[in-house]
């Protein structure tokens, strides 16, 4: 039965799958670490939002109040590892829409040229859709981010006259039609989903 973010971070519940090589698994106190090399990774800082390297005190500040201590508007962030190195990360997260999430992805290293990035992509979006009941995502991309254009265009996002993010270009799509390519379903079913034991 399709539940909130917010109920399920405070269940405890954690969920686990796999992409291209890449082995995901949903935050926990130990992979702050592991988050914070992703993001300010050389090959990562030009894609996010500021390129300076964000300070690991304001790191560890985000971590305690949105991921340790979640309120109803935190994320849900998973970290990939590919032979123990940290390589990618990627969120769901609220939006003041009913049924509408916003997602995210990042991808370190030389993981950035394979398909890691679509399929948790997919991945997420049949997150959003069976586990939270989501019927639409979005995401949020810098207008000079040629890759995340290219990569949102390319997973069937479309650019909106609306943004919750100065300086930034909203996308959006119903999760039904972004699941409906038989791409999608095979790497989806390849990923193994699955939830975590306590």
């Amino acid at each position: 039965m399709p539940t909130t973010i917010a109920a399920w971070l405070a269940a405890g519940q954690r969920i686990a799958f796999e992409c291209g090589g890449v082995a995901f698994e949903q935050f926990k106190g130990a992979d702050t670490e592991a988050l914070y090399a992703i993001r300010n990774h050389s090959t990562v800082l030009p894609f996010m939002p500021s390129p300076e390297p964000m300070p690991y005190e304001r790191h560890l500040a985000w971590v305690e109040s949105q991921l340790l201590a979640p309120s109803p508007g935190s994320p849900l962030v998973v970290i990939g590892r590919a032979d123990g190195v940290p390589a990618a990360f990627a969120l769901l997260k609220p939006t003041p829409w009913a049924g509408v999430l916003e997602i995210g992805v990042m991808v370190a290293g030389v993981w950035q040229r394979g398909t890691v990035a679509p399929r948790v992509g997919g991945a997420m979006f049949a997150i959003a859709a069976r586990l939270f009941g989501a019927h639409t995502i979005v995401s949020h991309v810098h207008p000079g981010n040629r890759q995340a254009l290219l990569l949102n265009q390319g997973c069937g996002l479309l650019p909106t006259d609306e943004s919750q993010k100065p300086g930034e270009i909203m996308f959006r799509a119903a999760l039904a039609d972004l699941l409906a390519p038989p791409a999608y379903r095979r790497w989806i079913d390849r990923s193994r989903l699955r939830v975590l034991p306590d």
